[in-house]
């Protein structure tokens, strides 16, 4: 991400074919993170939506570099299985 075609961490990494995802779970405020279906870093439950931002949700995507492209799918049919929050 920012403008790179591969990223990395400590623990995960991530190239050009990989679906991210990013999802809010609207009664838990809870946000997971997701690759290629996969949730990430289950154990890191502490990250919660403010309560100040109750019914203002909205997705955005920043491009840096002409020719940046993604595709984005806003539901119903992810690659995660919300059937397992």
């Amino acid at each position: 991400m920012n403008g790179e075609e591969k990223g990395t961490n400590d623990r995960y990494s991530y190239g050009v074919g990989d679906t991210v995802g990013i999802g809010v779970g609207l009664i838990t405020r809870q946000l997971i993170f997701t690759r290629n279906g996969q949730r990430l870093d289950p154990s890191a439950d502490d990250l919660f939506v403010a309560k100040s931002f109750d019914d203002s949700f909205h997705p955005f995507v920043t491009l840096f570099n002409a020719g940046d492209k993604i595709e984005a799918n806003f539901g119903p049919n992810f690659k995660f299985d919300l059937a397992l929050l």
